[in-house]
């Protein structure tokens, strides 16, 4: 059987993107159906669909989908369905599985809600022997004119069972993957899930509590295998399971692999273990990314973050000692004041981060934010689900507030601090990347003005269609 899987092109409103990862969930998903002739189209980088269509013929298609890249998808599958109508067609992802309705569509013949290594391999080995797919388990499948729910699949306990990802299948990409400044950088997934309930995630949700964890001997494997000296390590949560940590490190450490690492941390895990941070920058780690979300506990609880800016401000000790780079997410909320953005540029400086990135705090479906907000949106257009656009109403005006949150990234991106965060010599070579960085950051202020511009004008034409719709 011939598949074809697709990860949808970058979503064209959205304004910021420091990295392009490789697309790991279908390359695990390729390396489930070994007996099949699969391929990936990586549509962020090649866009040519048309000629993937017409020269490989697939019989079923697959894509995933962010909430972002929502309309992107419909509009492919609507493509995909009137160009090869007999192509089978599913769609899965996180927004998929928080809202299957969303592709309640006549271009789509399947919805997997949930972890696609059960689901997918069952549902191609059913389509291959010509049997019926709503027998599979985790589908909302087209019956008639509608859709019916086959059953929640049996939840994935043990990720070891798994093969590793099929990278083959991106080899023609995998020049063009990178991670910030890190090119070319792949990516290898030791855990899956978050034993915490962050509000505005839904992990947890999708995961169903669950907290997975897999075989340090099975990573390490993996990890022999890869090419790239740079690897983003594509957990939820790295760190918090500390003896899993440790193992990780440890047979790492014996198998001789030298590479490069980004991970995720909890600031709690952090100063919990602070040997951990030691010991894995002794084989390489170089950069922790820590989900901060704010400089105020207050705004921490109301995020049920589990954390406060005490433990937050130790961790940043540890990792400074280690010499490890800090790139730490801020959570700015629409309610925030002309103080609370002095406030938090204030705490940035202070703390000495030396990657802060922020976003707007956003009610993403199948969170519990989103539950609880949903009626306040002012804006139902997922292309804004992207971090960087308000979704909620603003305490500022608009205009004023976009300002001062494109203001953040300004101030702290300035010449001299991207020169000075060099660790080496200043050589050409060197000289003309920081200079790059330079530039990349400083165009914030101006894509964004662009992008604004674009959601007043989208904002306008649909109040003038629908005049209930909020602005």
């Amino acid at each position: 059987m011939k598949v074809l899987l697709i990860k949808p092109p970058i979503n064209k409103i959205s304004i910021l993107g420091d990295s392009l990862i490789e697309p790991l969930e279908l390359e695990i998903l390729a390396a489930t159906i070994p007996g099949h002739n699969c391929r990936i189209l990586d549509m962020r980088i090649d866009t040519d669909l048309k000629s993937t269509l017409e020269e490989f013929k697939p019989d079923l298609v697959g894509l995933t989908s962010y909430t972002t890249e929502v309309p992107a998808v419909r509009s492919l599958l609507h493509g995909i369905k009137s160009s090869m109508p007999e192509s089978f067609t599913v769609v899965g992802g996180c927004h998929a599985s928080a809202r299957p309705e969303d592709f309640h569509l006549p271009g789509v013949d399947a919805v997997a809600v949930g972890n696609g290594e059960r689901i997918f391999p069952a549902l191609v080995g059913k389509l291959s022997k010509g049997e019926d797919p709503l027998e599979v388990r985790g589908l909302w499948g087209r019956k008639g004119d509608g859709f019916v729910f086959t059953g929640e699949a049996d939840p994935i306990k043990d990720l070891n069972g798994f093969p590793a990802p099929n990278r083959h299948l991106t080899q023609g990409y995998r020049h063009l993957y990178y991670f910030g400044s890190n090119r070319p950088a792949a990516a290898v997934m030791t855990s899956r899930g978050c034993p915490f309930r962050c509000s505005f995630c839904s992990i947890w949700r999708i995961m169903q509590g669950r907290y997975l964890l897999r075989d340090p001997g099975k990573v390490a494997q993996e990890l022999s295998g890869v090419r790239e000296k740079h690897v983003f390590i594509a957990d939820d949560n790295t760190l918090s399971h500390a003896r899993h940590a440790e193992a990780l490190f440890s047979v790492i450490r014996d198998s001789g692999i030298r590479k490069s690492y980004k991970m995720y941390g909890r600031a709690d895990a952090i100063v919990a273990r602070p040997d951990l941070i030691e010991k894995w920058r002794s084989i390489g780690l170089t950069t922790v990314i820590m989900g901060l979300e704010s400089f105020q506990d207050k705004r921490l609880a109301m995020f049920n973050k589990k954390s406060t800016v005490a433990i937050q401000n130790q961790a940043i000790r540890i990792l400074k000692e280690h010499d490890v780079r800090i790139r730490a997410y801020f959570i700015v909320d629409p309610d925030f004041s002309r103080q609370d953005f002095e406030d938090l540029m204030a705490y940035v400086h202070k703390e000495g981060i030396n990657e802060p990135m922020f976003s707007i705090l956003t009610p993403f479906p199948g969170t519990d934010f989103y539950d609880e907000v949903q009626e306040k949106l002012v804006s139902n257009r997922y292309e804004f689900f992207d971090l960087l656009h308000a979704l909620l109403p603003t305490k500022l005006r608009r205009k004023e507030f976009y300002r001062r949150f494109s203001s953040l990234y300004r101030r702290s991106y300035p010449l001299r601090k991207i020169l000075s965060a060099q660790t080496v010599p200043v050589r050409a070579g060197t000289f003309l990347k920081c200079c790059a960085s330079y530039v990349k950051f400083r165009s914030v202020t101006l894509r964004m003005k662009n992008a604004y511009k674009m959601e007043e004008k989208i904002h306008a034409e649909t109040r003038a269609h629908q005049p209930g719709i909020r602005p």
